[in-house]
């Protein structure tokens, strides 16, 4: 089963700045590309471990979760990384 058929929930679009901070204490930028009950998409100038767990803040919220993908974009040089909430 792939990855978009294992979503279960709607994906709205967005384009929110967040903070995403590793369980390491590692932060960064990111932008919210798309969001759901389940998790979020972010785009980032810097790769994170698919596994590591997250904690993501911005103006609409706060949420916690796990890496499950990082893949690096071609067009921009950007990482688009998979969150799975907890």
């Amino acid at each position: 089963m792939s990855c978009a058929e294992d979503r279960t929930s709607r994906r709205e679009p967005q384009s929110t700045l967040v903070r995403v901070t590793t369980s390491r204490g590692d932060a960064m930028t990111a932008v919210i590309e798309d969001l759901s009950a389940g998790g979020m998409a972010v785009s980032a100038e810097h790769p994170l471990l698919a596994g590591d767990r997250v904690a993501v803040q911005g103006k609409r919220g706060s949420w916690a979760g796990t890496i499950r993908h990082c893949t690096p974009r071609d067009q921009d040089g950007a990482y688009q990384i998979g969150i799975r909430f907890e």
